[in-house]
């Protein structure tokens, strides 16, 4: 099914940059590449070569387009058609599970605590069985925890609840990494607003406050593109400030759009293209282009 981006423009929010630490004993200074990047040997970085190339074997065996590492800005292991333009998903389940690992491997995180102990719970209340699922399941989807998670189409193959015990069934489920995230920062500056983080609910004690912009982001079917921003119509009736509305979609094979654009035009909007992304290092005319990475 064909989705479309929206995002409005409301809080500046906070965000959080994450920079990969090299290892002990070594000095480097971090480099920006340019139109190329230049493989390095491992070792000068305090990397294996013998290991990547375990890792180059062990990738080789999935569906795996292409793959970087990189240690400040170095790249010291390549796969795959690297300047394809891949479509990916949930990207964030993979930047969990590096926050994660360094606090796991100094003991501040006990992967056996359970969900209980963590004190995590939602607006409809989990099941004593699910309330046993441990951090470490909840990380590898396998909770056993079917709670609705408001992820589109998750709900049409997930198990009935309770019908699975905790680590015994694997099912792709976004409230599992929902709530690992949550387990992982509570202090973050979403959460650090909420009177209750297991529910979302804000503090009353800021409810009333204004703030300078927010940027809420959705992605929909194009099907209900036009019920959505008829939608954003009637609650920005009820809110004193300005909205901004940002419609993104694919274009095709001619950077053209034309599924969303006439419902856009229906509804009275003039177009203007704020911005077009073409993927890192994508060549859109290799006859006049030389850029590659």
């Amino acid at each position: 099914m064909r989705l479309i981006s929206l995002a409005l423009l409301l809080v500046q929010t906070a965000s959080l940059t994450v920079f990969a630490q090299a290892p002990a004993g070594y000095a480097m200074n971090d480099v920006v590449p340019g139109s190329d990047w230049h493989l390095e040997k491992p070792e000068t970085l305090g990397y294996s070569s013998k290991r990547l190339a375990a890792l180059r074997t062990w990738v080789e065996t999935d569906e795996t387009s292409s793959m970087m590492v990189l240690v400040h800005g170095h790249l010291i292991f390549s796969y795959g058609d690297v300047v394809h333009s891949s479509h990916v998903y949930s990207v964030r389940k993979s930047i969990l599970g590096m926050l994660y690992g360094n606090y796991v491997a100094n003991g501040a995180i006990d992967l056996s605590k359970t969900i209980k102990q963590l004190g995590i719970t939602d607006k409809q209340p989990l099941l004593p069985i699910e309330e046993t699922a441990t951090l470490r399941q909840l990380m590898a989807s396998r909770s056993g925890v079917y709670h609705p998670s408001g992820s589109f189409g998750q709900a049409d193959y997930m198990p009935k609840r309770g019908s699975h015990p905790p680590g015994t069934y694997y099912v792709y489920n976004n409230w599992d990494f929902d709530a690992a995230g949550v387990a992982f920062e509570k202090r973050n500056p979403v959460t650090s607003l909420m009177s209750d983080v297991s529910t979302g609910t804000i503090r009353e004690d800021i409810l009333g406050e204004k703030v300078l912009s927010a940027i809420i982001e959705i992605k929909v079917p194009v099907q209900r593109a036009e019920e959505i921003i008829r939608l954003v119509w009637e609650v920005e009736k009820q809110i004193d400030t300005v909205v901004a509305l940002g419609v993104g979609a694919r274009c095709d094979e001619h950077g053209e759009e034309n599924a969303v654009a006439p419902i856009l035009e229906k509804l009275g909007y003039n177009l203007e293209r704020a911005k077009t992304n073409i993927g890192l290092g994508r060549a859109t005319n290799p006859a006049t282009s030389e850029a590659r990475v």
